[in-house]
């Protein structure tokens, strides 16, 4: 039967409830930025009795199902090679397209597809948990849009030309190695945590998210503290995770004393970041661009 959070203290559980509403918020469903905000922060509805958000095995595609790039690709599922009428395999897959099923040439499409898979992966190595990133996630692989590959004997095309997405999932685990507060393994609440909670949920403007906010929110700002250790101090990350077509302005939080935020992920550009790059100490805001996750974390002012 279907026990996900119910295995023992020390097992870990594929968390399907997290890759559904990740792949609900991206695709732009109603009212999803509650759940995506409740995924972020470890799946504590699921799993708070294990007391550990890593026994949540976050992923947004497995082995079975759509890959990654097939995901952004086919708002159905294309099964039909396995000769089955198209009645195997699930139908319930939150897929979407950019406006044309399939394969397309066009430019625009095939760049705002590789921007979603940019957006899905830093969603994944993000949030609390454990991240399980299929094989051939970062290379872009597609299987045609068949969602059950066991069905069907076929070549699947790993893809010759990554377009930048290994680099970018190669920055991305960077971050998280590096900064606590985009790794910790205890659930986000709000807590106070030495001078500043661990969380805050914010809207672009700053202002703190509430009552109408969660509805209609296509915008989630989530600042990241946590306590530097003897004596150190604290790490802070700011991801601005913003899935309208339109750019926006958002608010920055007062850096500490001596430090300046550092733009470290913007996954509207094509290729990853070489190197974080400090913003100037007095910049009240920046630009997002339309569907894109960007991250800043805290640096030392030169």
């Amino acid at each position: 039967g279907y026990q996900i959070g119910h295995f023992p203290d020390m097992w870990g559980e594929w968390n399907d409830q997290y890759r559904s509403d990740i792949r609900r918020f991206w695709r732009g469903d109603p009212g999803m930025a509650g759940p995506l905000a409740t995924r972020l922060a470890g799946s504590a509805d699921i799993f708070a009795a294990k007391n550990r958000p890593s026994r949540s095995i976050n992923f947004i595609t497995a082995h079975d199902g759509f890959t990654l790039a097939d995901l952004v690709a086919y708002a159905h599922k294309h099964n039909l090679a396995n000769g089955e009428g198209n009645r195997d395999g699930g139908g319930d897959n939150h897929s979407w397209n950019h406006g044309t099923e399939g394969a397309s040439d066009e430019a625009g499409v095939r760049d705002a597809r590789l921007r979603d898979q940019r957006n899905l992966l830093a969603t994944l190595l993000l949030s609390r948990g454990t991240p399980m990133l299929a094989m051939g996630s970062e290379r872009g692989h597609s299987q045609g849009g068949n969602n059950n590959g066991y069905a069907q004997d076929f070549c699947i095309d790993w893809g010759l030309d990554d377009h930048g997405l290994s680099d970018v999932v190669r920055q991305l685990l960077a971050l998280r190695a590096a900064h606590p507060a985009l790794r910790e393994d205890r659930f986000l609440s709000g807590a106070q945590r030495g001078e500043r909670p661990d969380v805050q949920w914010l809207r672009a403007d700053g202002g703190v998210m509430a009552g109408d906010d969660w509805q209609a929110a296509q915008t989630l700002v989530v600042l990241l503290a946590t306590p530097g250790g003897d004596g150190g101090l604290a790490d802070r990350a700011m991801i601005v995770l913003h899935r309208g077509t339109d750019a926006l302005m958002a608010a920055l939080p007062q850096p500490a004393d001596g430090r300046v935020w550092c733009l470290a992920l913007d996954t509207s550009a094509a290729r990853a970041l070489p190197q974080p790059i400090a913003l100037r100490a007095t910049q009240a805001r920046l630009e997002i661009a339309g569907r894109s996750v960007v991250v800043l974390v805290e640096g030392a002012r030169e």
